[in-house]
């Protein structure tokens, strides 16, 4: 059987089409993902009362809102029209990504939020293609969709385009007022080891976490990252394959307590819920919550870092601009003035994940940093 259309899964088992045939119904579904999810469709309005239902259901118990994963996928194009193919032979995502249609579900969700004494909040994990067409759908959904924030992956890679990547997502969301940052999430490997291997120190991590709690907007933070977890040193010995098929999992149960890993999964091994499919090493376990009390553990640095953003300028919409940094450095050092949106308070941040002592610029002066250290330095004062 041929496919309805182009359309392409973002990954899956056996195929990199969309569309997957159904033997017994004889008929194409719809995945955006593994053919074992199933696409709901979003443009039947029978579907959106029912996913409503269930939103009230959950309003109902106290729920305060919803992450919404994947909602870059939400109704795809009604009529199924093939994407366009660019000169490298790669798909321009028009029709089966970011569409009209699916951030006007968008907004019917938030106006039932809005039904709600204090409304609800809804957080969207939204990916937008960075060619022209991609860049002027991400603009047109932050004028017209009304989520209250937009979670872009724009810190899932390293240090080296940091300063890029959050100064186009500002572009897009001015002021981060429909922003949302996070280091890390399920789809990824923790901060820790993606952005440092195993060069990894808990100063670098609590530097990560100071820079990410500097951005305008609303801020996430992965479990474990308040501890400083990193990935195991062994995934052959903390998988347990036939709980994970697809191999998907790049990240493990947070050892909040030293006995217990998260979701009640106990370092014994007559524990049942060790066949589970993801289990914390020992060095994670080492960094479990009652071994971090001390001043200075990233658990300690991570706690004093959320109140200083609360009681700073860190916790208002501004802006950020980046300061030039030698190409040597691109990957180590991080500098910029945040800013205050109708204001004149700013700060200078200062960040170096290197080894080896710098020099940073600033309006000709010169100001010294040490070896994996950073600063905040009041400019209107």
């Amino acid at each position: 059987p041929i496919p309805p259309n182009n359309w392409e899964a973002i990954w899956s088992r056996d195929t990199n089409s969309a569309w997957w045939w159904n033997k017994e119904r004889q008929q194409f579904y719809m995945h955006s993902f593994d053919y074992s999810m199933p696409t709901l469709n979003l443009n039947n309005r029978a579907t959106q009362n029912a996913i409503l239902d269930v939103a009230k259901y959950w309003f109902s118990l106290g729920v305060d809102g919803f992450r919404l994963d994947a909602a870059t996928h939400y109704a795809p194009d009604p009529q199924l029209r093939n994407n366009p193919i660019d000169e490298n032979g790669e798909q321009i995502h028009i029709y089966d990504y970011n569409t009209v249609g699916g951030y006007k579900f968008l907004n019917r969700l938030k106006a039932l939020c809005d039904t709600y004494p204090g409304s609800k909040k809804l957080l969207a994990e939204y990916h937008y293609t960075k060619d022209p067409h991609g860049i002027r759908r991400g603009k047109h959904v932050a004028k017209f969709c009304t989520c209250d924030a937009f979670f872009t992956n724009a810190l899932n890679n390293g240090l080296t385009d940091i300063a890029e990547r959050i100064s186009e997502d500002l572009a897009i969301y001015p002021y981060g007022e429909k922003l949302n940052w996070a280091l890390s999430n399920h789809d990824m490997e923790r901060a820790a080891t993606r952005i440092f291997g195993r060069n990894y120190t808990p100063e670098k991590l609590i530097m990560l976490t100071s820079l990410l709690l500097t951005l305008p907007g609303s801020i996430c933070i992965y479990q474990g990252e308040e501890l400083g977890l990193p990935n195991p040193k062994s995934f052959k010995k903390c998988k347990n394959p036939k709980r994970d098929p697809l191999n998907i999992w790049t990240n493990f149960n947070s050892p909040w307590d030293a006995s217990r890993a998260g979701f009640a999964m106990s370092s014994k091994r007559s524990d049942p819920s060790r066949k589970m499919a993801l289990r914390p090493d020992k060095e994670q376990y080492a960094l479990a919550v009652e071994n971090q009390a001390a001043k200075g553990s990233v658990l300690s640095e991570t706690k004093r870092l959320i109140t200083e953003r609360k009681n700073g300028i860190f916790d208002q919409y501004g802006d950020v601009k980046f300061l030039p940094i030698s190409p040597e450095n691109k990957d180590k050092v991080i500098a910029y003035v945040r800013t205050v949106k109708d204001s004149d308070e700013k700060m200078l941040c200062l960040y170096n994940f290197s080894d080896e002592d710098c020099t940073i610029i600033y309006e000709c002066a010169q100001i010294e940093l040490k070896a994996t250290s950073y600063k905040h330095i009041r400019l209107d004062l």
